[in-house]
C-alpha cells in the first residue's frame, strides 16, 4: 500500500474514535462539579494550570501538564509541523502557532499536536488534545463509544472486525485502553489501540497504530507516566 494512503486510513481510524469518545462541541460547558473528582487527574480546581500542548525534541515527545513522557524507538521519526498538519487537517502555519491550537482546543476542536511514524513499517502515534466533555470513567466511556466508533469506520471504508475496552498495564498502572481491528478491502489489517489520559478540562489521547501485525501492545509500552 503507497505511502499516503496508509497515513490516511491511521488518521481516519484515529478521528473516527477520537471524535466518537471525546465530543467536540462542548466549549460552553461548566465543569465546576466533574474537577475535584476526575479520574487521572493530579491537580484539584484550586491548582489548576494553564494548558500546555508539550514538545518533541529528538525522539522524545514530553508534556508536564498531562505528567507523561513518550519516547519513540529507533526507527520512529517525528514529523515536523506540515506533517502533524496533514494527519489534522489544518495548516502548518496553524499547527505552528501555539496560541491558535490552543484557542481552537479551548473552543472544543480536538487538535493532533505530536506524529511519529516509522519509515519501513509505517506504524505510527498520533498525539491529539481535545476539551474534556465531563465524563471522568474512561472505561464508560469508551464502552458507550463503541456503537458509534463502529460506525464511523464503515463510513471511512474500513470493515470492523473489533473494537473492545482493554486492560493493560501503562507504565506500571493499570489502565483502560480502547482496542480497534480494521480491514481494508478485505487485504490490510489495520490495528489500533487508544490511551486517553485526563486534566483538568482536558483529554490528551495518544494513538498507536500498526500494519498487517498488531504491534500495538509494544508500542503502548513507550508511554511513560509520571
Amino acid at each position: 500500500m503507497r505511502h499516503f494512503l496508509r497515513r490516511k486510513i491511521a488518521a481516519a481510524l484515529t478521528a473516527a474514535m477520537l471524535f466518537s469518545v471525546a465530543p467536540v462541541n462542548q466549549s460552553l460547558i461548566s465543569f465546576a462539579a466533574a474537577s475535584t473528582k476526575k479520574t487521572n487527574s493530579k491537580s484539584t480546581k484550586s491548582e489548576k494550570k494553564e494548558l500546555s500542548l508539550g514538545s518533541v525534541k529528538k525522539n522524545v515527545y514530553e508534556n508536564d501538564y498531562f505528567g507523561l513522557k513518550l519516547a519513540v524507538p529507533d526507527g520512529f521519526i517525528f514529523g515536523d509541523a506540515a506533517a502533524v498538519a496533514e494527519i489534522d487537517g489544518s495548516t502548518e502555519k496553524f499547527i505552528k502557532d501555539k496560541d491558535a491550537v490552543i484557542k481552537s482546543i479551548k473552543e472544543g476542536n480536538p487538535v493532533t499536536i505530536a506524529y511519529a511514524e516509522n519509515e519501513d513499517t509505517l506504524d505510527n502515534i498520533c498525539v491529539t488534545i481535545s476539551l474534556s466533555d465531563g465524563e471522568t470513567d474512561i472505561k464508560k466511556m469508551f464502552e458507550d463509544s463503541i456503537p458509534d466508533i463502529k460506525d464511523s469506520l464503515k463510513e471511512a471504508g474500513i470493515k470492523t472486525k473489533d473494537v473492545s475496552v482493554v486492560k493493560k498495564k501503562v507504565s506500571g498502572k493499570d489502565t483502560y485502553l480502547l482496542s480497534a481491528h480494521g480491514l481494508l478491502d478485505d487485504e490490510y489489517d489495520i490495528y489500533q489501540k487508544e490511551y486517553m489520559g485526563i486534566q483538568d478540562d482536558y483529554y490528551i489521547c495518544i494513538a498507536f497504530t500498526s500494519f498487517v501485525t498488531d504491534d500495538t501492545d509494544d508500542m503502548i509500552k513507550l508511554i511513560e507516566l509520571k
